[in-house]
């Protein structure tokens, strides 16, 4: 049993190890053989002689939770707690492990408290690899639920983020009484930026100008790329006089961005054109943004590179 080297076996008393092994059998897997499977009865530990055992947590077709080697053991949850197995255990090679009867080791137990240590180190060791992977797929699902509401292209906020969040600010703002404003900018004749330099440079463009309004908005104001080339800014506190005043300072930082330095006269610049609406009490976020769109025609009709504001 020493030749084990089983940590679960460290520092016992080897008569007591005697014992454990006059109470076991030895069990051969060939490979693909399953030892143990969700729903199955266990009155049983088993170790590892040799081979390789691999658990799923899962289904068997899809990643291995945990990959037990010589010396390990498996199945002292289901003995412990007297519950059914949760989980699939396979060998994943050639595997010969001893059962280990349930009565001679709770025999053991009781007779040496380093068996019921090691038994404790075995299982915290497991609950420590189970906190690891719960933090790993925690923060796994955070970044998912992050790339499902940011927009590939540009790193902003998407449409769906800003179907869940501006009325929900929308809601906040009337609720406290407070004054909230919407801002659409679109990216002047970017079509014709397309047709000219290519799609690179006007996905270039986009990500730039996505830069230079979040750079620009405040910390507290909101942003979202809306549809292609139209960005929605929700300003939370902004008066008419305010929120004028800030479209006006998106509009000159992408004018002066120079974002085509190398373009010749006559040529597309990089501009933008910009509507501004001021909630109203209790107006929801579709009326809002319609009324920014028709600020933003306007603008549009003026000759772009415009601010213009919604009665």
């Amino acid at each position: 049993m020493a030749a084990l080297a089983s940590p679960l076996l460290a520092g016992i008393d080897p008569a007591l190890a005697d014992e454990l092994l006059a109470a076991s059998t030895t069990r051969e897997l060939s490979a693909g053989i399953t030892l143990l499977a969700p729903g199955d009865r266990n009155a049983s530990l088993f170790l590892v002689v040799a081979g390789r055992l691999l658990v799923y947590l899962e289904d068997r077709s899809g990643r291995h939770y945990l990959a037990l080697q010589r010396g390990d053991c498996v199945g002292e949850l289901s003995f412990i707690d007297r519950r059914l197995a949760s989980a699939h255990v396979v060998a994943s090679t050639d595997t010969r492990v001893l059962a280990i009867d349930g009565k001679a080791v709770w025999s053991v137990i009781e007779a040496a408290p380093e068996f019921a240590r090691n038994l404790l180190r075995v299982l915290a060791k497991r609950v420590r690899n189970d906190n690891t992977n719960l933090q790993r797929s925690f923060h796994l699902q955070r970044e998912y639920e992050q790339a499902a509401k940011t927009d590939l292209l540009t790193g902003v906020h998407n449409r769906r983020w800003m179907d869940e969040m501006f009325p929900r600010q929308l809601a906040r703002s009337d609720h406290a009484g407070q004054s909230v404003a919407l801002v659409l900018a679109d990216i002047d004749q970017l079509k014709q930026l397309n047709d000219l330099y290519g799609h690179a440079t006007g996905d270039a463009v986009l990500k730039s100008v996505a830069n230079l309004l979040a750079d620009t908005l405040r910390p507290t104001d909101f942003l979202a790329r809306y549809s292609g080339d139209e960005f929605l800014a929700l300003l939370p506190g902004a008066t008419q006089k305010t929120a004028s005043t800030a479209a006006e300072r998106l509009r000159r930082a992408v004018e002066r961005a120079r974002l085509l330095p190398d373009a010749s006269p006559g040529e597309p610049k990089v501009t933008i054109s910009l509507g501004v609406a001021v909630c109203r009490p209790g107006e929801y976020l579709e009326a809002l943004i319609k009324r920014a769109d028709a600020a933003l025609r306007q603008a549009k009709d003026a000759g772009q590179n415009r601010v213009f504001c919604a009665e």
